[in-house]
């Protein structure tokens, strides 16, 4: 899954774990990538009355934005953006429907699926990156 740990709960209750949230902390108060332009960002990003509306291309341009607040905020952990998304989202294979659709399909409005998820067991194997801008911990919590 994609993000799985990340969404279980969600919102994180821990700011720390909050994707969205670290990012625009990373940025600067002020400039063409401030926090005020990703809360914009943001705003347009989840206007799902819209989401319809848009086309492809429209999608993966609101994609590629996000990737540069991305790229921003990783620059600012002093951690380069991974090669494969440095030519943007359609070059790397990220489709339009990616980000929009994992709140779409679960919400963005709140859940806790800690309790429904408790009693599964499987193998798992846990991929960390020391650079990473959300930390694994949330994972061994999930």
């Amino acid at each position: 899954l994609e993000a799985s740990a990340a969404m279980v709960v969600f919102p994180p209750a821990d700011p720390v774990y909050d994707t969205m949230g670290v990012i625009r902390g990373l940025l600067p108060n002020e400039g063409g990538r401030s926090q005020a332009a990703f809360d914009e960002f943001f705003a347009d990003y989840t206007n799902f009355g819209a989401l319809f509306s848009r086309t492809e291309a429209e999608l993966i341009a609101q994609t590629d934005s996000f990737l540069a607040f991305y790229a921003q905020a990783l620059e600012a952990k002093g951690t380069p953006l991974p090669k494969n998304i440095e030519a943007g989202a359609a070059a790397a294979g990220i489709g339009a429907w990616v980000g929009n659709g994992m709140f779409v399909s679960m919400g963005m409005f709140g859940w806790d699926a800690r309790g429904a998820i408790g009693g599964i067991t499987a193998p798992v194997l846990l991929v960390d990156g020391a650079s990473d801008l959300i930390p694994s911990t949330l994972y061994v919590e999930a």
